[in-house]
């Protein structure tokens, strides 16, 4: 329902093999212009700076970092 309301093209299934629990992916190129003009971007790997971490917090930073999921707490 939420995708027909986006008039978006959608696929609900799950992304892996082994995962249960269903995804929505939702294919929209109006979207992805709406969420560019509010400042989300893509490839922020390439586009984020480094942030100036203090040096008592940088190892754990890189470590999150270099965890793969990229989420730092």
């Amino acid at each position: 329902m939420i995708a027909q309301y986006m008039d978006a093209y959608y696929f609900l299934g799950a992304k892996w093999p082994t995962c249960t629990t269903p995804t929505l992916l939702i294919y929209s190129k109006k979207v992805k212009q709406d969420l560019e003009a509010l400042g989300i971007i893509t490839n922020t790997s390439v586009t984020v700076h480094f942030p100036d971490v203090p040096d008592e917090f940088l190892p754990s930073f890189i470590g999150g970092v270099i965890d793969e999921d990229g989420w730092v707490d």
